[in-house]
């Protein structure tokens, strides 16, 4: 019998705050946490929850399979297809550009 992982929990172990639980919308094959988000994901898709209400803030594609995410408190890098794809977080409207990509090509 298979098991759904729809939420994830995470506990502040230095604060020792109760655990934060999120409910995702995909069964994740990877996770990323980082200060403000947590990033969830599998193949070429992540989507990324903000940790202090829970809710969904961005969701993001990518041209390959996601091998490695990395976030601070605004951006996330991830690598794929042999890139490294460079996003804020939760994106601002009307800012212009929001994803830069490396090596260019």
């Amino acid at each position: 019998m298979g098991t759904n992982v729809l939420q994830i929990s995470f506990v502040d172990t230095l604060t020792k705050q109760r655990p934060v639980t999120i409910s995702v919308g995909i069964e994740p094959t990877f996770c990323a946490l980082g200060a403000s988000h947590v990033a969830v994901g599998m193949n070429n898709r992540i989507l990324f929850y903000q940790l202090s209400d829970t809710n969904l803030v961005n969701e993001q594609e990518y041209v390959g399979m996601v091998m490695d995410v990395r976030c601070n408190d605004r951006f996330a890098a991830v690598l794929s297809n042999s890139q490294v794809t460079l996003h804020l977080i939760e994106p601002v409207k009307g800012g212009g550009p929001q994803r830069k990509t490396f090596p260019d090509r």
